[in-house]
């Protein structure tokens, strides 16, 4: 699924047609595709590109995959919706409420949208988000060197601080010959990447595409 949407951010969106492009899949979940010379990487049993599985932090929350402090574990869909129901809990407000009838109905998307409007308290959690992506992005840039970094269209509602926060860490920790000349750009495809990526793989595998 994450390598059918960086096929299509790569053939009909953000991607740009570049040869080399990694894409950041963000969910509950948080995965990379990964294009290098116009080809997807797999990996030895298909499990390339487990971003979200990426140590970040010793001694850090725990994660589903059994270790400690990934990325995931840190700042996935579920630990920024912890974080938020932890936040009302100790008396936090935030405009997000607004939208629900109950603080456990509130998403990692609510989160998003309440930061990009100014939202003080999302704000701050989105931006920790940011923080650790940007880290996490630019270890992708370091480990790939690719042209273009395309993060889920969906991220977006976050809005351009976000995007400024992940593209800024990616120039201030990845190495100089790798981050002067990559893009940063939210995905263009939305919710019918799955489904445009898969489709373009297989015309591509039959009719050869660039």
């Amino acid at each position: 699924r994450t390598r059918a949407k960086a096929f299509a951010e790569r053939m009909l969106g953000a991607g740009a047609m570049a040869d080399n492009l990694v894409y950041v899949d963000y969910g509950v979940g948080i995965g990379s595709g990964v294009i290098l010379d116009q080809k997807l990487v797999y990996g030895q049993s298909c499990a390339a590109g487990e971003f979200g599985h990426t140590h970040v932090v010793e001694n850090g929350p725990a994660c589903n995959c059994g270790s400690f402090g990934c990325l995931e574990a840190l700042v996935g869909a579920r630990a920024v919706e912890t974080r938020i129901r932890r936040a009302i809990s100790e008396g936090g407000y935030t405009h997000a409420l607004e939208t629900v009838d109950n603080p456990d109905k509130l998403t990692v998307w609510n989160v998003l949208e309440e930061a990009g409007r100014g939202d003080k308290i999302c704000s701050n959690i989105v931006a920790e988000m940011g923080a650790y992506l940007g880290l996490g992005v630019a270890n992708l840039v370091n480990l790939f060197n690719p042209a273009v970094v395309v993060l889920d269209s969906r991220l977006a509602a976050g809005g351009d601080a976000l995007l400024d926060q992940i593209a800024n860490a990616v120039k201030r920790q990845a190495l100089t010959c790798s981050s002067e000349d990559v893009a940063v750009r939210f995905g263009t495809t939305g919710r019918d990447a799955a489904v445009l990526g898969t489709a373009l793989i297989v015309i591509e595998k039959h009719f050869s595409l660039p």
